[in-house]
C-alpha cells in the first residue's frame, strides 16, 4: 500500500513527499514531542494570517491532523491581531506538536477561544485524547469511534453524529 500511495501522492507533491509526511509509513511515524522543526514554518503562518485579514470576517479555523498542530499556531497569532476576530478553533486528530517547547513566547497563557478537540479513539497515528486541550481556557472534546479521520466511516450514525457537533460547536455562541 505505501508504495502506491507513494506512486499516486509522489506526482503531486515530488519524490520527497514521504521524508515530510511520515504517517504514510505506519509504525514509521515521530514520537510525540519528536516532530521535525519546519523550514519556513512562520512564514507560511504569516501567509494565512494575511489570508485571514484579507478575506475577514473569518469566524474561525479547523484543521485536520497535522493542519490541527498548525492551527494551534495561527489561533495564537491571529489572537494578537486586531485585524482578526476568530470566534473558534476546531482540532481534528491533532497530534502532540512541539510548538510550545519550539515557540514559547507564543505559548505564555492559554487561549481565550472557544476550542473543539476531536479525537478517535482507533487512530493509531496521532494520540487517542484530545492533543491541543490543554493550550485552550475551556475546550471542548468528543472522541468517535473511527481511525485517523476527521469524520468516523465506522457507520453512517456515527460520522452524523460526529458532523451534527462540529455544526452544533460552529453555530453555538455565534454573533
Amino acid at each position: 500500500m505505501y508504495e502506491q500511495q507513494q506512486r499516486l501522492f509522489g506526482k503531486a507533491y515530488g519524490t520527497d513527499f514521504y521524508d515530510y509526511h511520515a504517517w504514510f509509513r505506519p509504525g514509521k511515524g515521530f514520537a510525540p514531542g519528536n516532530e521535525p522543526a519546519v523550514d519556513g514554518f512562520d512564514e507560511k503562518v504569516n501567509y494565512l494570517l494575511e489570508q485571514l485579514r484579507a478575506h475577514a470576517p473569518i469566524d474561525g479555523v479547523l484543521g485536520f491532523s497535522e493542519g490541527a498542530n498548525a492551527a494551534s499556531v495561527l489561533v495564537r497569532k491571529a489572537m494578537t491581531d486586531d485585524d482578526i476576530a476568530l470566534q473558534f478553533a476546531i482540532h481534528l486528530n491533532a497530534g502532540q506538536p512541539d510548538w510550545v517547547k519550539l515557540r514559547p513566547e507564543l505559548f505564555e497563557g492559554m487561549l481565550p477561544l472557544r476550542s473543539l478537540h476531536v479525537c478517535a479513539s482507533n487512530d493509531t497515528h496521532v494520540p487517542t485524547e484530545c492533543a491541543l486541550r490543554h493550550l485552550y481556557v475551556d475546550p471542548v472534546c468528543m472522541a468517535h469511534d473511527g481511525g485517523h479521520q476527521p469524520i468516523p466511516g465506522t457507520s453512517t450514525a456515527e460520522a452524523q453524529r460526529v458532523a451534527q457537533a462540529v455544526a452544533n460547536f460552529i453555530v453555538a455562541d455565534a454573533t
